[in-house]
C-alpha cells in the first residue's frame, strides 16, 4: 500500500508522501481502515481471480484528510503500486461529469432543464425526434425513454448479424453520429417521457451531444474541459480515450477483462457519440479534486451546479432517487450520492456526503468488478464510525 496525503486549498492539492510506523507505534485510523477493506480485494499476482483484482486506487476525503492509497500493481505481476498519478477509465461515472455540466448550464439560464431536447441538437439528429417531448432534465435522469444501449451498436449494418470489426472490449468504438440517427430514424419509445425509469446510456449520451451541439463545440473531451475539469483544475481528467497524448498513455492501468473463468489484457474503451455516457479517463488526484468541491469542502465556480446536479429530479427502479445523473439515497448517515461505472477493462465506484462531509472513490483495472461498489461502502462506513 502507498499513500500520498494532500492538503485541500481551494482547487489545489499539494502531495507528500505519508510514512507511518508500525510495531507498536499509532497508525492512521482512516490509512488502517482503507487497508482493511482493500487488502482482501487485491492479488496483483493472481489476475484470473475474479474475486479479486490486480490493481486499485482509492481516494478518500474528510475535513482532516485528502488521501490517495494504492493498492496491488499497474499490471499482473508488476513491482509498481498504483498512486494518484495513476490513470483508470471510469466508466459510467463520467455521467456525474455529464450532470455536472448540464446543471451548469441550466443554473447559468443557458439552457432549460424542462425543455424539449430536441431543440438544442443539432440539425443531423432532430429529424427523426421532431415532435418529441422528452426534456434534458428526463434524458439525464434515465426518464426519456431511451433503452441502455442502441440496438445497432454492434451491428451497424443493419443486416441481422454482429459486424465483425466490432471489438469485444470496446463495442461502442467508432459509433458514430450517423449510426446514432440511423437508429432514432427507427426508434420508438418504451414508455411516454417521464413516465418510467430505464437506465440509459442512449439518452445520457444523447444529452451530451446536446450540449455540444448547443456550444458548436465537437466532442466531449472539450465539452468537459469548459464546463467541469478546468475550473475545478482537473489537468489529469480526458473525456476521449483519443485525446490521451503520449505522457498519459503510458501512465494508464493495465485493464483486465472477464474471459470465461479468468481474464485477458484489457484497455479503456470508446464509447462513439455516446462518449458522456462512460468514456472518462482520470486520475485519483483529479478526482480527490472533484469529491472536494461536491462535499463543499472547496468553493468553486460550480458550487451552484453541484447543488442542482445532487436535487432529486426523480425516483430510480430500485427505490432511491436520481438528479443530474447522481443516484441519491438515505441512509443512517443520512444524505448519501453516488455513482459507479463498469467497462470491459476497469470498475470504478465514488460515493460522497455532505454531512458529514466525507467522500470515497474506489477506481480499478479489472472489468464488471462487482466488488468495487462493496468497497466503496465499507469504506464509507467506517469513515462514519470514526470519531470525528
Amino acid at each position: 500500500m502507498q499513500t500520498r496525503r494532500g492538503t485541500l486549498t481551494l482547487l489545489v492539492v499539494s502531495v507528500s508522501v505519508s510514512v507511518w510506523a508500525c510495531g507498536g507505534a499509532a497508525t492512521d485510523p482512516v490509512v488502517e481502515l482503507v487497508d482493511q477493506v482493500m487488502a482482501p480485494a487485491i492479488a496483483p499476482d493472481a489476475p484470473d481471480d475474479q474475486d479479486t483484482c490486480v490493481g486499485a486506487v482509492v481516494a478518500v476525503l474528510t475535513p482532516e484528510h485528502a488521501d490517495v492509497l494504492g493498492y496491488g500493481a499497474t499490471v499482473a505481476g508488476g513491482a509498481i503500486r498504483p498512486d494518484g498519478d495513476t490513470l483508470y477509465q471510469i466508466g459510467s461515472v463520467s455521467k456525474v461529469y455529464t450532470g455536472l455540466a448540464l446543471a451548469r448550464l441550466v443554473a447559468q439560464g443557458q439552457l432549460a432543464a424542462d425543455a424539449p431536447a430536441v431543440t438544442y441538437l443539432g440539425a443531423d439528429l432532430q429529424p427523426p425526434l421532431t415532435g418529441s417531448q422528452f426534456s434534458l432534465a428526463e434524458l439525464i435522469s434515465h426518464r426519456a425513454g431511451f433503452p441502455t444501449m442502441p440496438s445497432n451498436l454492434v451491428d451497424r449494418d443493419l443486416d441481422g448479424q454482429r459486424d465483425p470489426a466490432i471489438d469485444p472490449l470496446s463495442p461502442a468504438a467508432g459509433y458514430t453520429r450517423a449510426d446514432l440517427r440511423r437508429y432514432l430514424d427507427d426508434f420508438r419509445p418504451g414508455a411516454p417521457p417521464g413516465t418510467a425509469y430505464v437506465y440509459s446510456n442512449v439518452g445520457i449520451g444523447l444529452a451530451a451531444l446536446a450540449l455540444e451541439d448547443h456550444l458548436g463545440i465537437a466532442g466531449y473531451h472539450d465539452v468537459l474541459r469548459g464546463l467541469v475539469t478546468d475550473d475545478l483544475g482537473m489537468t489529469d481528467t480526458w473525456g476521449e480515450v483519443g485525446r490521451l497524448d503520449t505522457a498519459a498513455v503510458a501512465r494508464v492501468a493495465h485493464g483486465y477483462a472477464l474471459d470465461g473463468d479468468g481474464r485477458v489484457a484489457g484497455y479503456p474503451a470508446q464509447m462513439g457519440a455516446l462518449a458522456g455516457a462512460g468514456e472518462i479517463v482520470t486520475s485519483a488526484d483529479d478526482l480527490l479534486l472533484l469529491l472536494a468541491a461536491t462535499t463543499g469542502e472547496t468553493s468553486t465556480a460550480l458550487d451552484a451546479a453541484i447543488d442542482l446536479a445532487i436535487t432529486p429530479l426523480a425516483a430510480r427502479a430500485d427505490g432511491g432517487e436520481v438528479g443530474f445523473a447522481v443516484e441519491v439515497d438515505n441512509d443512517a448517515g443520512g444524505a448519501l450520492y453516488s455513482k459507479g461505472g463498469n467497462t470491459p477493462s476497469f470498475s470504478a465506484y465514488v460515493r460522497f456526503r455532505r454531512e458529514p462531509r466525507q467522500a470515497v472513490a474506489v477506481m480499478t483495472s479489472c472489468g464488471n468488478f462487482q466488488r468495487v461498489k462493496d468497497l466503496a461502502i465499507a469504506i464509507d462506513a467506517g469513515l462514519l464510525a470514526l470519531p470525528r
